[in-house]
């Protein structure tokens, strides 16, 4: 009998070991793939917590019911605190936050919260945890362990997630243990042997499915993975068709190319499109813009960051606003009102007011926010000044990027007044390749030197003024040189050859950046369908010399570290391009297929400029906004603008846009809810076990005064019932075929009652056979008169099976353990 339990103890051990080490696994993966920086202590911690839950939900239907009960009442008092104490409001925007900040950082479009990240893990852990110790220790189902971890790493390898394979391989361990584990309790558990148990089983299978791994890993392999297409398309078809009912809302905290389908949700640059034709903004403009939503600043190989860092103050344009009297801080505009005269200054020509209007209209925008939920504002390059609601607080980002402090939501609409630039006039061209570095400099030093020529009070007051704008813009200028030309270390030397060759017979910086630009936009292939760059590549070398095609992505960065490497600033941009045909007269519906990433560079005397590196949109780029509605030039055809609309085409084959309703803006985060939200969630577990408890304790109560209340026969009935279920815990079960007295005679061997005067069953043997009738047989008798026979029961025979309950009861206490049976008896209810 103690081998019996014991055996039942390590099968249980084993059980809960095995799922314990296969939810390690997958979490692990998970918070891999996350990029959550937790340490081995601190995701051990996860695990074990959110394993003696599981292990507290899955012991009985009580303990379901009643965690389902506390859990669902806990949210109903935690709404009632907080709607009578006016933060109801708050509280629903906290967690509407959360929602959102899960949906922004999946996407690479939000960086780690430690508080959000730490209750996103918390649910992880625990649904991987219950989700694996229900079919492990409760229904031993191999088939959905197995499913469910594959499916796992197969999204894993499928959407280009980096992978944990250290992980993955002890999980491959643990799936051939599982599955030794099914053939054992499938085939050999019905065969009555001594041969071993679960546990040794186990045991004895791990170095079996070691070496089983390691032979495997050890088989070469092909380079190409195995392609399905049929798989493929239907994949794709159930995709779009989910994206379609409900889930095409776009949502992050800051613009990111990452969010809207374009490349890795890791946030490494590359990787798969997955296209969204999502309403995301509408456009009433006459002319087409490129609408910047961030600017990155730092690119180290694989990314670019920087983007969401607040602008410091420039003591540069400090002085500008201070010595003219304006506010130029936001719009980033002073350089190009003023610089064009400076640089015809500087070649001796007048300056011609009429200039701007052969190369710049002022136009005015109003967007609005359709299916899109984010902080960040979208706005063209040059632009002069924006307005929106009284309410709205806005900071300035690097980039002279815009957001506001709060979520703006569907609905949220703005006015934007900015300059129509013709970036192909020759009026542009002409000014643009007057810019060089040291324009400023120069021109500040002469006006210093023509103050000691004399002039009168008036005109030196006005000179003196010059100069120190001057001298502010050549600092401000200086800045940025020494900003945006910075290189990861390591970059591959043969990028910058490639950038000398291609720009050595130009002599001005704009033709230089033309020539970078050609050069992109006609050499490379055009494809949403890159392959993945190798873990150990920088993305532009590998772009540009090996794989030679790719997206917006690959011709922006390539673009910017080619002209950093010739000492010329520029930065990575991505935003949204307006599409090239209006849905009614100056309206624009912009999607998630717009979005796009370009690149800026800095001309001093003129600022950032845009430049379109990207082979299929070049064209509709520098073709005036008046005769754009085709998309391409006049005098201009790209083969890859075909290929792209073509794969736009195919993919409205299956993906439709649906309105989708409003949600509000949110506020800042209160960390004093989330705190309360940390509280409350132990206080609910704490109050799920309480829960059970009582009702366990209650049930035991009235189920022992159902027993001594109830007719001897129906109360006899009961405790039948329960007695049996006691023994089969302890692993006595009426085998197949076997009666009611054989199986009495059989565990007899191992039963003796606690504070019985019975001895041993060896003991009660003579030559004939049994000499006395144990106690057990006796109430098994009892049961069986009671089960066939037509005699009343008399309450004698009652009160002889009720006063052993309790000897039941310690003899299962004895047997199983007193953790095991404190589990069995207080939270299974049995």
């Amino acid at each position: 009998m103690i081998k019996l339990a014991a055996k039942k103890t390590r099968e249980f051990i084993s059980s809960v070991s095995l799922a314990a080490i296969t939810s390690a696994c997958i979490i692990f993966s998970v918070f891999f793939t996350l990029q959550f920086q937790y340490g081995f202590l601190k995701t051990l911690a996860f695990i074990l917590v959110t394993l003696a839950a599981a292990a507290i939900i899955c012991a009985s239907k009580t303990a379901l019911l009643s965690s389902l009960f506390v859990t669902v009442a806990g949210s109903i008092l935690t709404l009632i605190i907080f709607t009578l104490t006016g933060n109801s409001k708050a509280l629903f925007l906290e967690i509407n936050n959360f929602y959102y900040w899960i949906t922004d950082y999946l996407y690479g479009a939000a960086p780690y919260s430690e508080k959000y990240g730490t209750l996103f893990s918390m649910l992880i852990a625990f649904g991987i945890v219950l989700y694996i110790y229900y079919f492990t220790v409760k229904k031993k189902n191999f088939l959905f362990i197995t499913g469910g971890g594959m499916l796992f790493y197969i999204l894993q390898w499928s959407y280009d997630y980096i992978v944990n394979m250290k992980a993955f391989y002890v999980f491959i361990v643990c799936l051939l243990i599982y599955y030794a584990r099914h053939i054992y309790f499938k085939k050999m558990s019905k065969e009555n042997h001594e041969y071993t148990d679960a546990f040794s089983f186990i045991i004895w299978s791990l170095p079996m499915a070691v070496i089983a791994l390691l032979i495997t890993i050890s088989i070469p392999y092909g380079s190409e993975p195995i392609k399905w297409n049929w798989m493929d398309n239907n994949i794709n078809k159930i995709y779009n068709f989910i994206n379609n009912i409900g889930y095409n809302k776009t949502s992050f905290e800051f613009y990111s190319l990452n969010a809207t389908g374009f490349g890795s949700r890791r946030g490494t640059l590359g990787g798969k499109v997955r296209l969204d034709d999502t309403h995301v903004l509408t456009v009433e403009s006459e002319s087409k813009y490129y609408l910047k939503g961030a600017s990155y600043d730092y690119y180290d190989g694989v990314k670019w960051s920087g983007a969401n860092v607040l602008k410091e103050e420039d003591p540069v344009i400090n002085y500008i606003n201070l010595l003219m009297g304006s506010d130029y801080n936001t719009s980033g505009i002073f350089e190009f009102l003023i610089g064009p005269s400076i640089l015809l200054m500087e070649n001796n020509s007048l300056y011609d007011s009429s200039f701007f209007k052969s190369i710049a209209e002022e136009k005015n925008l109003n967007i609005i926010f359709e299916n899109l939920k984010t902080k960040s504002l979208f706005m063209p390059a040059i632009t002069l000044g924006y307005e929106a609601g009284e309410n709205i607080n806005y900071e300035i980002y690097h980039g002279n990027t815009v957001a506001s402090r709060n979520f703006l939501g569907r609905g949220f609409n703005y006015s934007v007044k900015s300059l129509d630039i013709n970036y192909d006039s020759p009026g542009f061209r002409d000014i643009a390749r007057l810019s060089r570095k040291g324009v400023f400099e120069y021109h500040a030093e002469k006006y210093e030197a023509s103050l000691h020529q004399g002039a009168d009070s008036k005109e030196k007051s006005n000179i003196e003024k010059a100069a120190a704008i001057l001298t502010a813009l050549s600092e401000h200028s200086n800045n940025i040189h020494a900003h945006y030309v910075k290189l990861p270390e390591g970059l591959p030397q043969r990028i910058g050859d490639l950038s000398l060759d291609i720009t050595k017979n130009h002599t001005t910086v704009f033709d230089k950046v033309k020539a970078v630009e050609a050069f992109l936009s006609s050499s490379y292939e055009y494809t949403l369908e890159p392959e993945k760059t190798p873990s150990n590549r920088d993305f532009v070398d590998y772009f540009l010399f090996t794989q030679r095609e790719g997206y917006c992505t690959y011709y922006a960065t390539a673009m910017a570290v080619m002209l950093r490497t010739l000492g010329i600033p520029a930065r990575y941009v991505e935003g949204y391009m307006m599409p090239s045909e209006t849905i009614d007269e100056n309206v624009y519906h912009v999607t998630n297929n717009q979005a796009h990433a370009w690149t800026e560079v800095y001309f001093e005397g003129l600022g950032w400029i845009p430049f379109e590196p990207t082979a299929p949109f070049i064209a509709s780029f520098y073709t005036p906004s008046a005769s754009a509605s085709s998309g391409y030039g006049a005098d201009y055809y790209n083969p890859y603008m075909d290929d792209y609309m073509n794969m736009l085409d195919e993919y409205e084959k299956y993906a439709g846009n649906l309105d989708i309703s409003d949600y509000n803006a949110g506020t800042e985060k209160n960390d004093g809810i989330y705190i309360l939200i940390l509280v409350i969630m132990p206080l609910i577990m704490a109050a799920s076990l309480g829960l059970i408890l009582l009702i366990n304790f209650i049930r035991r109560k009235l189920r022992i005064k159902n027993f001594r209340c109830s007719a001897p026969k129906q109360s006899i009935e009961n405790m039948f019932r329960y007695y049996m279920e006691l023994l089969s815990k302890q692993n006595y079960k009426i085998e197949e075929g076997e009666t009611l007295i054989e199986f009495s005679r059989r565990i007899d061997k191992y039963i003796i009652f606690a504070g019985s005067t019975e001895k041993p069953y060896e003991s009660r043997l003579n030559i004939s056979g049994v000499k006395n009738v144990s106690t057990l047989l006796r109430i098994f008798n009892i049961f069986i008169e009671c089960l066939y026979s037509h005699h009343d029961i008399t309450d004698e025979k009652k009160q002889f099976v009720f006063k052993h309950i309790y000897s039941m009861q310690n003899m299962a206490r004895r047997n199983l353990g007193k953790i095991r049976y404190f589990i069995m008896h207080n939270i299974r209810g049995i």
